[in-house]
């Protein structure tokens, strides 16, 4: 009985395909073993076996009558000198199971090699009918061929990757309705081998065919031109943005969009070298009610390209927004390519504008190299955003633009006294990861938080003790007694 049980069991399609994914993971032979095993297996294990596919060996594989022939390199050739003809038959049934398809550069195929299969595949075949997921990794050698061959063509593909640079992006572009008429989501990850370093920026130019797509998701590597960046505003349907802003290729501030520019957009993450006048306009003329995600990270070259003035001008205009009170998430990384004196610092007065006006804020990030934290500027967030469940207030950042600023131990007179890390946890209710500097400057400790002032919602993040003053007047002990009174579920770390 157990054993007809089993075999009931393997005969549901839902459980082949758990026993197939846990296999494939360890080894494809054995899915492939199965697939040969019988029929019922067949099909699940062909699905499993097909569902990824990278390069263009596999499909190669599938013709009769060609083969590898070892000489100075790999060639694949036909193993009779009259069979020209492709026989496709079994190419379209495996490519009818793909999923997801990466091409990557394969030193093993040449050239030569690639273009014979492509060439040879039917002008009325598409090689990728069913597959959701594409990443081609552009190759100076390669990409003319790719390009213009079967390879680019998936009507109902949602997701596409590509490092293509600016230059061989733009035929791309012009047919993508076309080819990709269901793309959603846009990935430019980054500039070819074929360009040298800075790699050019995408223009307005290069980006214009996009407006005839229907892409939600666009997220360049590479930089964009302040009028590109005016191209995507006109995309209705563009919901969400990341890009790296090339200022210095557009010099005059661009005319406002007709009609409402982003207006479907809910989430920005912008990357720039400076903010100034054009960074400014960018902020005043989104027009969607729905924006939820903010981010703008600044690595300035000078302080001048990072000023105060223009950090309040940007926070009165998202303050004024018409996104303000759907607005979730908002980050800042700001920071310096040289060093700053620790006279000149980013605090309260620069989140003064939108205290109170971004009533749904329940993420606040700020990592700046020069950010003083004091018991005002705690009271006034933690008074301002009750709703808050992530807060980071910080001289380090971990975004992949900003990179990676460590803490510095002469930074502890920005850090915020063990009352502003009281007055947050009384406060904000709802927090639950924390990330800020804590300074403490006498052993004597404020004192002991009474059971309603104790958070039990914070739980992860990271606490940095600075120390002022004695060091043998200070003892951690206390410290560290007192905070786990404070937030009882906290389990992140502590930095000295």
């Amino acid at each position: 009985m157990r054993q007809v049980a089993v075999i009931r069991c393997l005969r549901i399609q839902e459980v082949l395909e758990v026993v197939m994914d846990d296999l494939r993971e360890s080894s494809r032979k054995d899915v492939a073993r199965m697939a040969r095993t019988c029929k019922t297996f067949y099909h699940v294990a062909v699905a499993v076996l097909w569902r990824d596919v990278t390069g263009l060996r596999p499909f190669m594989s599938t013709i009769p009558g060609y083969t590898w022939v070892k000489g100075y390199e790999w060639i694949w050739e036909p193993t009779r000198s009259n069979d020209t003809d492709f026989d496709v038959r079994r190419l379209a049934f495996y490519v009818s199971y793909i999923k997801s398809f990466t091409w990557k550069f394969d030193g093993d195929i040449t050239l030569y090699s690639a273009a014979r299969f492509l060439q040879g595949i039917p002008r009325l075949m598409v090689l990728l009918p069913a597959c959701r997921t594409a990443k081609f990794e552009d190759d100076k050698d390669w990409f003319n061929l790719l390009v213009n061959s079967r390879l680019f063509v998936a009507p109902v593909l949602e997701e596409l990757y590509s490092n293509a640079c600016a230059r061989h992006a733009e035929p791309i572009f012009q047919r993508l309705h076309q080819i990709f008429p269901r793309l959603k989501t846009l990935h430019m990850t980054g500039p070819s081998s074929s360009v040298t370093w800075p790699p050019p920026p995408l223009t307005g130019h290069t980006l214009a065919p996009l407006t005839t797509t229907r892409i939600s998701t666009f997220d360049a590597h590479d930089p964009l031109t302040i009028n590109a960046l005016r191209v995507l505003s006109a995309m209705q349907t563009l919901e969400h943005v990341r890009a790296r802003l090339e200022l210095r290729s557009d010099s005059n501030l661009v005319a406002a969009q007709p009609g409402r520019p982003f207006c479907s957009l809910k989430s920005l993450r912008l990357f720039a070298r400076m903010i100034n006048n054009l960074t400014l306009t960018l902020i005043k003329s989104i027009s969607s009610t729905e924006l939820q995600c903010l981010e703008l990270t600044v690595k300035a070259r000078a302080q001048s390209h990072l000023s105060e003035q223009f950090l309040l001008a940007h926070m009165t205009a998202l303050s004024r927004a018409p996104f303000r009170n759907s607005l979730r998430e908002f980050k800042l990384y700001l920071h310096h390519d040289e060093q700053v004196d620790l006279q000149w610092n980013i605090g309260s007065q620069i989140l003064r504008p939108v205290l109170g006006r971004l009533d749904s804020l329940v993420s606040l990030q700020i990592f700046g190299d020069a950010i003083a934290l004091d018991f005002e500027m705690c009271r006034n967030v933690a008074e301002a955003f009750p709703r808050l469940e992530t807060l980071a207030l910080m001289d380090e950042g971990n975004d992949l633009y900003a990179g990676s600023l460590s803490p510095r131990l002469d930074t502890a007179a920005r850090a915020a006294p063990l009352e502003g890390l009281a007055f947050f946890a009384k406060h904000c209710r709802a927090l639950t990861s924390i990330r800020m500097p804590v300074r403490i400057e006498s052993s004597v400790l404020p004192a002991w938080p009474a059971a309603q002032d104790v958070s039990a919602t914070i739980q992860d993040g990271l606490i940095l003790l600075r120390l002022e003053g004695d060091e043998e007047a200070v003892v951690y002990d206390s410290v560290r007694a007192y905070v786990d009174v404070l937030l009882p579920a906290y389990e992140g770390l502590f930095m000295y």
